[in-house]
């Protein structure tokens, strides 16, 4: 009599790995690595990658004590994720700016993940090939590339490596139980959540995989029970505090989107038509891009559409629970993995994104992996040709991957991408208006951009708050202080767009009026470093004919140097300002001398220690080797007069004050 998959699976013993499944990881490792060779000629993009990776001041000095202070208590920027700053920290001390090598260990963890997955399933469903295939699937599927192949989202890959390895130790518990396997499941998980915050929900997993495919006899199929529950408190307990952290570091950070920005419908509605796009784009992975914009409206008919599809398909998994249960095993893993971004709580401005699908897609994965089992084992002569059918799938897959990572190149092809395949994509075209507005000589293009991100969504506040930068950084400032006007009157607060604009009034000279922005700004987020140091140096400037505001300026600029220690403008600013509060000359010298030890050429801070110390017969040497230094790397008429004026005739202690 034939035997259902499904039953071998309830009288299977766990098989060890045999040669088979060493080349099927062989197979796995290499495919993937292929696929993804691509991405090692691709750039950092400027989306993200500045903030975590190539401006991260925190890991220009390596492996510190204070970078690892940061690494750990940070909850910059919006999210605390220790492990994955870990990750880019030592990325950085091996590789600096070198993006190649950032990406190769992307696509190696990425690999790793794949292979792990691999092995938890090949565990708990005692079949290779439906293990097999989801791996395949998972590490080849083009929606997985802006997971692998953007250098920000190393949260991810990390996140899927450690979920898949404490599912794959908790499998090893569950079939031999004993303390140190249960302690390393937990202990993977944690690691996980300190990767990215989206593995909250692996404890619900858990409680699926009990019914299918481990079958545990006391799992919540046999009737509710505290027992399948109570072994699991400590994984809840890890999640409730995970998510804690993540709740203070995206408050801190004001990262979750307040409903004016997103109304509380459309989210519902987007929560119930996105799970659909999502299945349609793992069949058909077409018009995939970096990012994709909120629509004003979904037509009505959608989201009741999408309500009702899902909901008759959980009600149909739910009732084949016993006959067929990884239906319920796979849909119910698809929606609790996608859950937590599926954008009731909005983080950032995408509807939806490729990678909230890296861990998702498993699930899908799983229901058709067990229903083609089910049916090969009804219908074993249909073999050949699924075997023919699969290959044909992954291949296609894997082509597509391999030209979609290529479109990470650099940041202009990339949302160039995105515009091509909707040039009604208004945050697409905002960041190519970013990049461009990064390239000398592309300010006008950069202008244009912004001006068709705001044709096609005129309340677009990014695009108007960088409208009016561009504007202002191409000397049309009439209109670019017009622009901020409007930005500002609609977020009074935002401390960019107060940062920005004070910005470009102290660059047309008007200083006095730029502080009131700059104080706005840096009230806002005190933690915005270049903020700090724009209104000290704007302080700093005034205090020359206003001596009262050098005290003020010399606390902004202080709490720059703690934002940022490894910056040595930031230490030359701060003693500039230190230097014209009475008493505090010492402390600018000590402060311009922690300059040079950063950057030893730095020529504002030998200029501004040569002048502080020739003022004093007992260092005037000193101070005209720092001054004789600063020419030399910036040969200056006027500083080599003021050099002959000190040497021919050298100041009383308190009588120089600079060249006449």
């Amino acid at each position: 009599m034939e035997t259902s998959s499904h039953e071998l699976q309830r009288n299977g013993q766990t098989q060890s790995f045999q040669i088979s499944d060493t080349m099927i990881c062989l197979a796995l490792a290499l495919a993937t690595l292929a696929v993804y060779s691509g991405v090692l000629r691709c750039a950092f993009v400027n989306y993200d990658d500045v903030i975590y990776v190539t401006g991260n001041p925190h890991l220009r000095d390596g492996l510190t004590p204070e970078s690892l202070k940061w690494v750990f208590l940070s909850l910059q920027p919006d999210n605390w994720f220790p492990v994955t700053r870990l990750s880019h920290l030592l990325d950085y001390t091996l590789f600096g700016n070198n993006a190649a090598g950032h990406h190769a260990v992307s696509v190696l963890i990425h690999t790793a993940a794949s292979l792990l997955l691999f092995g938890f399933l090949r565990s708990a469903l005692k079949f290779r090939w439906p293990a097999a295939f989801v791996a395949f699937l998972f590490a080849l599927h083009p929606l997985h590339v802006e997971s692998v192949a953007w250098v920000s989202e190393r949260k991810d890959v990390l996140c899927a490596f450690f979920w898949f390895a404490a599912l794959w130790a908790w499998v090893a518990w569950v079939n031999r139980p004993t303390e140190r396997r249960y302690l390393l499941s937990l202990a993977l998980f944690s690691f996980g959540l300190m990767s990215k915050p989206m593995i909250v929900t692996f404890p619900i997993l858990l409680l699926l995989l009990d019914i299918w495919p481990l079958r545990r006899p006391d799992s919540l199929l046999a009737g509710f029970s505290w027992a399948p529950i109570r072994e699991k408190i400590p994984f809840f307990a890890v999640s409730i505090g995970g998510a804690y952290m993540t709740w203070l570091a995206q408050r801190s950070g004001n990262a979750v989107r307040s409903l004016e920005s997103y109304g509380l419908l459309l989210r519902i509605e987007n929560a119930l038509v996105t799970p659909w796009i999502y299945i349609g784009k793992t069949i058909w992975p077409a018009s995939l891009s970096v990012i994709y914009s909120w629509p004003d409206a979904f037509p009505a008919w959608r989201p009741i559409a999408g309500a009702a599809a899902l909901l008759a398909v959980t009600v149909i998994v739910l009732a084949r629970l016993r006959s067929q249960p990884w239906l319920a095993t796979g849909w119910l893993w698809f929606l609790v993995t996608l859950a937590p971004v599926i954008g009731l709580l909005q983080v950032g401005e995408q509807v939806r994104a490729d990678r909230y699908m890296y861990v998702p897609m498993v699930g899908l994965a799983l229901i058709l992996a067990g229903t083609a089992s089910e049916f090969l084992a009804r219908k074993p002569a249909f073999r050949q040709p699924a075997i023919a059918l699969t290959c044909t799938c992954l291949a296609a897959y894997s082509a597509v991957t391999w030209a979609q990572v290529r479109t990470w190149t650099d940041t202009q092809t990339l949302f160039g991408h995105a515009i091509s395949e909707d040039p009604q994509n208004y945050s697409a075209w905002y960041y190519l208006g970013n990049e461009l507005s990064n390239v000398p000589g592309h300010q006008a293009a950069a202008i244009d951009a912004f001006r068709t991100a705001l044709r096609i969504r005129p309340d677009f506040f990014a695009a108007r708050e960088r409208l009016a930068r561009a504007l202002c950084a191409s000397g049309s400032d009439v209109e670019g202080l017009r622009e901020f006007s409007l930005a500002l009157r609609a977020r009074p607060r935002d401390p960019m767009a107060n940062f920005d604009l004070g910005a470009a009034l102290v660059r047309i000279g008007r200083v006095s009026e730029a502080v009131p922005p700059l104080r706005e700004s840096v009230r806002a987020n005190p933690l915005f470093a270049e903020a700090q140091i724009s209104l000290g140096l704007a302080l700093t400037q005034l205090a020359q004919e206003h001596p009262e505001l050098a005290s003020d300026a010399v606390s902004h600029l202080e709490q720059a140097a703690r934002l940022d220690s490894s910056n040595a403008n930031t230490w030359s600013q701060l003693a500039t300002a230190l230097s014209l509060v009475p008493g505090r000359m010492p402390d600018a010298i000590d402060r311009y001398r922690e300059a040079l030890v950063i950057e030893p050429d730095h020529v504002a801070a030998h200029i501004g220690l040569g002048r502080a110390l020739v003022k004093a017969p007992a260092t005037f040497s000193e101070g005209i080797a720092h001054l004789e230094a600063a020419q030399r790397l910036a040969p200056d008429s006027t500083r080599r007069r003021e050099l002959d004026q000190l040497e021919q005739n050298p100041p009383a202690a308190s009588s120089y004050n600079g060249p006449k």
